[in-house]
């Protein structure tokens, strides 16, 4: 099995408790021939709350002085990292017990290849050859989902390589998908060669710990990025997106806005800035049929007269604002 070269960083942020079973985890899996960093945002826990002896090989559990977010702590996490490889594991995913030798066929691969880096896709395994070499935009599309992509623990990263785009990774933060970013935008550019492997590495439990709403206000963040902004790439990315995001704006109405989580006058405004990307990146019918889609989402949760009153009622209060000052 090929470690020695391997860090593993697992970024956190108030659940020791996940990361010390991923240290079990990673221990009988690597049996301490990788090294391991532990890189704690301190919050109501604090490094002291993680168990490092939980790993018999090389660990370091170092803390930021305050909680930094989470692209601050990945980049402070691989301030001194000097192997290879780098797998960035996320504190709540359960690593498969045949994790290790996937990694190191990967490694192996990317070696052969020449390759900068290695996605294991985590759901989308329908692919017709696997492993994949992929330099290109086109096959990439082919070959996984945009969900795989922005999965961060299914990549495995050449050092060389995230270092080169660290950049990107900082200064697309705010779009919360920089590091799919990175993919998409050297693959448009034909800069890197990866390999794209149908083996998932996580046993992943199905549980939406974030918030859609977020997620739709920044994701077209990253079509200002230079390598993205052609508008026959732009197509083709937000079809990647689409699905998703059309998941998003469900989960975010049903879920988030019926709990009262959200205001609905959130979401239509996350529903109206996703829909004026889609009349300037798609062919205006496709945009049109996937704007009446999300137009019809609130339809299933209100009936059309409360939705009627609830705009009327907003439209008076603003009518009527200005006179009662």
């Amino acid at each position: 099995m090929i470690a020695s070269d391997l860090t593993i960083l697992i970024p956190t942020w108030d659940r020791p408790e996940k990361v010390n079973l991923r240290l079990q985890e990673l221990d009988a899996i690597w049996q301490g021939a990788a090294r391991v960093i532990v890189q704690v945002n301190p919050g109501r826990f604090t490094s002291s709350d993680i168990d490092a002896s939980l790993y018999r090989g090389e660990i370091q559990v170092r803390q930021n002085n305050h909680n930094v977010g989470m692209v601050a702590n990945i980049v402070y996490g691989i301030a001194d990292i000097q192997t290879e490889w780098l797998w960035i594991l996320g504190d709540d995913d359960k690593v498969t017990a045949d994790a290790g030798s996937h990694i190191a066929a990967g490694i192996r691969l990317a070696d052969e290849k020449q390759a900068m880096g290695v996605l294991f896709n985590q759901w989308h395994t329908a692919m017709a050859t696997s492993p994949l070499v992929c330099q290109g935009l086109e096959t990439l599309l082919q070959s996984t989902g945009f969900s795989d992509i922005l999965f961060i623990t299914g990549f495995l990263w050449r050092r060389s390589f995230f270092e080169a785009n660290l950049v990107t990774f900082v200064d697309f933060a705010y779009s919360r998908a920089s590091q799919a970013l990175i993919l998409l935008a050297t693959q448009a550019e034909g800069s890197a060669r990866l390999i794209i492997l149908k083996q998932p590495l996580i046993d992943y439990e199905y549980v939406v710990r974030w918030s859609r709403l977020d997620y739709l206000q920044r994701i077209t963040a990253i079509f200002t990025h230079p390598s993205l902004q052609p508008r026959a790439i732009r197509g083709q990315i937000s079809d990647l997106l689409w699905p998703q995001c059309r998941w998003a704006f469900l989960s975010a109405a049903h879920e988030q806005v019926k709990s009262g989580e959200i205001t609905l006058a959130e979401w239509l405004g996350a529903a109206a800035g996703f829909s004026s990307h889609l009349l300037v990146s798609q062919p205006l019918p496709k945009a049109l049929q996937r704007i009446a889609f999300i137009a019809e989402i609130p339809f299933q949760i209100y009936t059309p007269a409360y939705l009627f009153h609830l705009v009327s009622s907003k439209g008076r209060a603003m009518i009527l604002r200005p006179f009662r000052r």
